[in-house]
């Protein structure tokens, strides 16, 4: 049973909020073929339902791929630059 218990660890769901939860919306490209219309229908279901597990929600909108690949806790440090605050 040690073994198992490696492979299948539980994300702790019992703070509140939950924890962050950033949602990048990436929907404009400079090549047009990449464009994605109608991606904000995907960031409002997923708001809610990250928000209803008690989660505090950010959204990024057309992130750089360099902003994009960086470390988590870089993308966490953005968290105030993307609300604007």
């Amino acid at each position: 049973m040690a073994l198992q218990s490696q492979f299948f660890q539980v994300y702790r769901m019992s703070k509140m909020p939950r924890g962050q939860c950033i949602i990048i919306n990436n929907k404009d490209f400079e090549d047009e073929s990449k464009r994605r219309p109608g991606s904000e229908i995907d960031v409002d279901r997923m708001q809610q339902l990250f928000r209803a597990l008690h989660f505090d929600v950010c959204i990024g909108s057309n992130l750089t791929a360099a902003v994009c690949w960086r470390e988590p806790p870089y993308i966490g440090s953005l968290i105030p630059l993307i609300r604007g605050v």
